[in-house]
């Protein structure tokens, strides 16, 4: 993952006898498989230990389809924050896509589902209880002209399919059940509030959306992954993730985390 990864990592893995079958196997259970190929194209088509022709073309075909995903879920995040907006709401997405532009080649990370953080313009930034219930409400009045999905609960207000990608609105980013850890969270998450409302980036295809900055991005994910052990227990993508994390997986020349 780090010689993946990392556009200035030359120093080549230990690839005798290796199990590519296997890795291609692994590799697409993880939903790693665009990313581990950026790997594969730096070895090189002369490398001896590399994988078989019939792995390539495999392979090839993985990656031609990740890439096509990719492609349909940032038009479809376009599509939905270009609604948002012209609905009166700020919006940020997520983990996901909003994350995917910190990779070498945002267009090899597979995507999953869009999720998405609303505050209607205008209104100051949570910082009363009553502010926040009434961007609630105006959040759920958004949500009901769509879909019949609604739900408030402690972080989400509605989920909907909108075309092969599920969408999660959601009215903060995430929370503890622990009272005095999520107060600590929540107070840190309305600090960010004008920040990441802020953060508006595009992407190469010309896609325009909030994304979360670094920094915030990187305490969101560690909560999000705290959330999934205490709350669902730990599943495959997870795991994978706190690896990466603790390994401290860096672009050198950026300095940015890299995480799912």
């Amino acid at each position: 993952m780090r010689f993946s990864l990392d556009p200035e990592d030359t120093q080549i893995p230990d690839l005798v006898d290796y199990d590519w079958e296997g890795l291609l196997r692994f590799s697409r259970a993880m939903r790693i498989a665009g990313i581990v190929w950026q790997g594969i194209e730096k070895l090189g088509k002369d490398n001896p230990n590399g994988p078989s022709e019939e792995v390539l073309q495999t392979w090839k075909e993985v990656v031609e389809g990740i890439r096509n995903y990719s492609h349909s879920a940032d038009g479809t995040t376009r599509v939905i924050y270009q609604n948002i907006r012209q609905h009166g709401f700020r919006a940020v997405i997520l983990k996901g896509q909003g994350t995917a532009m910190n990779y070498p080649d945002w267009s090899l990370r597979m995507p999953g589902d869009i999720d998405v953080w609303l505050q209607k313009e205008g209104m100051a930034d949570f910082q009363t209880a009553s502010e926040r219930r009434r961007n609630i409400e105006e959040i759920r009045k958004y949500c009901e002209k769509f879909t019949n999905n609604v739900s408030v609960d402690s972080t989400h207000v509605a989920k909907q399919i909108v075309g092969e990608i599920l969408v999660d609105i959601h009215h903060r980013p995430t929370n503890f059940k622990n009272p005095f850890y999520n107060a600590r969270m929540q107070k840190y998450f309305r600090s960010q509030a004008p920040r990441q409302f802020g953060n508006i980036v595009h992407l190469p295809n010309g896609a325009i959306f909030g994304k979360p900055t670094n920094d915030f991005c990187m305490v969101y994910q560690i909560c999000h992954i705290f959330k999934s052990i205490k709350d669902i227990g730990l599943v495959s993508d997870d795991l994978l993730i706190i690896i990466i994390s603790f390994v401290s997986l860096r672009v050198k020349r950026k300095r940015r985390l890299i995480l799912f």
